[in-house]
């Protein structure tokens, strides 16, 4: 019913800079050292809602690791600015309303 492919056993080479063992695939992808060796970071993806009503979808949004921590940065400290300060002893009704409670 289902097909099943085996892994084939890769041809491996030394990698030019630790000496450690590389495919030769990654040389033909254009690629010169090893894995262990690259300085290039993962990438790293967020889903974005676009569109407006029932015309939406989502999108991934690909970046560098470095990119992506601007981002969470930039995120935590909308939403700290965001959250109400609760030692200042005000409620916060809505999103503008500032309601002065008795103590």
């Amino acid at each position: 019913m289902y097909q099943t492919k085996t892994m084939e056993k890769l041809e491996m080479m030394e990698c030019p800079q630790c000496g450690g063992p590389m495919p030769v695939k990654r040389r033909e992808l254009g690629y010169h050292v090893c894995v262990n060796c690259s300085t290039v970071s993962a990438k790293r993806g967020i889903p974005v809602m676009r569109g407006t009503g029932d015309h939406t979808w989502v999108d991934l949004e690909v970046m560098t690791q470095e990119q992506f921590e601007r981002y969470e940065e930039m995120e935590n400290k909308t939403k700290s600015e965001i959250v109400p300060n609760k030692t200042e002893g005000r409620n916060l009704q809505g999103p503008f309303t500032i309601v002065e409670t008795d103590n």
